[in-house]
């Protein structure tokens, strides 16, 4: 019985491992699934598999660190509504929808000003990124 609740535990805090992809709570998840198993291999006592889950806690949060360190715990996400955010893509032709490429997708350009002169915004031009309304990049002339 204990066993199935360190169980429950490790899997509840691998779910939430999955939400953040900190690495921090695997390790804590990890050290309920060691004081699962030992519980359930060794019938061990409530207070026994609590040191065994402190233990394994402690074991495997160098492993966390280590994976953070790497890398695997942070987001390569691009926060295009940051102030100051600035990235070149060149325009392409899809059919007769100018589009532009960037981390690979496809997404809808248009001028970020709304003047009348728009002859800058042909495919094979090299635009920068000003911000996104969507999913359509609004583009200025490269500097």
């Amino acid at each position: 019985m204990l066993a199935l609740v360190w169980l429950i535990i490790a899997i509840a805090f691998g779910i939430v491992e999955l939400m953040t992809g900190t690495f921090v709570i695997l390790a804590i998840s990890m050290g309920a699934f060691s004081a699962a198993i030992s519980s359930w291999l060794f019938a061990l006592s409530f207070t026994q598999s609590l040191f065994v889950f402190a233990f394994g806690c402690l074991m495997f949060l160098p492993l966390s660190f280590w994976l953070r360190k790497k890398g695997l715990g942070t987001s390569k996400a691009v926060n295009m509504a940051e102030p100051g955010y600035k990235q070149s893509v060149v325009l392409e032709l899809h059919g007769d929808k100018l589009v532009a490429k960037m981390s690979g997708s496809f997404y809808p350009v248009k001028a970020e000003t709304a003047s009348e002169d728009t002859t800058w915004l042909r495919a094979g031009q090299e635009v920068k990124v000003c911000r996104i309304d969507g999913i359509t990049l609004l583009v200025a002339p490269k500097d």
